[in-house]
């Protein structure tokens, strides 16, 4: 069990350092650099999504498209939306093919709409999340010891 504990913490502190690297490395880019790193990764989420998901793979079959067939941003008006109920509906099809979901962060969404949405996360996406959210704070001068507040609100 502490063996387990340790191997994630260590896997999140390293994807942490990746992501934060990352981040650092790209915030001084120019908007066309950044925006050619932004469709490279985006074309590789709709090829994974394509390959391992079957609920995308019905969608872009259904509209008789494949991954390669988007080029620019123009093209993504090509692909289908999928709203939170069909995510809901389809939740067997939207997890990625074999997965274990029980080596996953599982959370839900407040449930605003009538009913939560289930969102499985791995540990380089909770890492991920974690840094980007971290990120700007660090910018500032915050460091990862120190305590801060942060006091927000909607509307």
């Amino acid at each position: 069990m502490v063996t387990n504990l340790f191997k994630k913490m260590l896997y999140n502190g390293l994807f942490f350092r990746y992501h934060l690297l990352e981040l650092k490395r790209n915030q001084w880019k120019t908007l066309d650099d950044l925006k050619h790193i932004q469709m490279k990764k985006l074309k590789a989420i709709i090829t994974h999504a394509y390959t391992h998901v079957p609920y995308y793979r019905q969608l872009f079959n259904s509209v008789k498209i494949k991954p390669e067939d988007i080029k620019d941003q123009d093209d993504l008006k090509k692909i289908p939306t999928t709203t939170k109920l069909d995510l809901q509906r389809n939740y067997s099809n939207v997890v990625m093919k074999g997965i274990d979901e029980t080596r996953q962060l599982t959370v839900f969404t407040s449930g605003s709409t009538g009913i939560p949405l289930k969102i499985v996360m791995s540990p380089r996406d909770v890492a991920y999340q974690w840094t980007s959210a971290v990120y700007p704070f660090l910018e500032c001068g915050v460091r990862l010891r120190d305590n801060f507040a942060s006091i927000y609100g909607l509307g």
